[in-house]
């Protein structure tokens, strides 16, 4: 369990770096991806990352 809780992080770890090394979107981007509330790959992320938190814990 300690190293399906690690493999997330590092999971999440590359795809912070990914959206940091994107200084600014891409203007051919669709509207979506540059929601001010942010953008929906975090919404995504966060839902994937719950998801694997709960089936690695059950």
């Amino acid at each position: 369990m300690v190293a399906s809780v690690h493999f997330s992080r590092l999971l999440l770890s590359i795809f912070d770096e990914q959206e940091i090394r994107r200084p600014h979107p891409d203007p051919s981007s669709p509207s979506w991806f540059t929601m001010p509330e942010g953008s929906i790959f975090l919404h995504v992320k966060y839902i994937a990352y719950s998801l694997f938190v709960s089936l690695s814990t059950s």
